[in-house]
């Protein structure tokens, strides 16, 4: 376990080992900081940028905080519909109104399954074909 001036530290390919993510993926969070509030690099170990474990994991919590959104997958299981079904509705969102999602992670996006339920439901009152 690395430290830096007394405290843990991860490398990049130690965060995307810990949180199973791409080190593609980590460089654009990191890239991204100024928007998405990454935090900094804490330093240097070996010619490696390392982070606060602590700091990254609580950050990363805030970040992809999905507790209450649903992905695609989620709105698959809970609704019965086809995944090919829901990229279709996706696809034509300007103009059947799909709702945007409210956060996206990666290539995964999260909606508010009330929105997207009510989105829904005033679809198929339209009398639209969703099958």
């Amino acid at each position: 376990m690395a430290t830096l001036d007394g405290r843990r530290v991860l490398t990049r390919r130690e965060l995307a080992d810990t949180y199973e993510l791409s080190i593609s993926h980590l460089e654009k969070l990191y890239r991204e900081r100024e928007d998405n509030g990454h935090p900094e690099a804490a330093g240097t170990i070996n010619r490696a940028l390392v982070w606060y474990a602590a700091d990254w994991h609580q950050w990363y919590e805030r970040h992809t905080d999905v507790a209450v959104l649903e992905s695609r997958a989620d709105i698959q299981d809970r609704t019965g519909l086809g995944l090919s079904t829901l990229e279709r509705l996706w696809a034509g969102r300007k103009s059947n109104g799909h709702p945007e999602p409210e956060k996206s992670i990666g290539n995964t996006m999260y909606w508010n399954p009330k929105t997207w339920d009510a989105w829904h439901e005033g679809c198929k009152a339209q009398g639209s074909n969703f099958h």
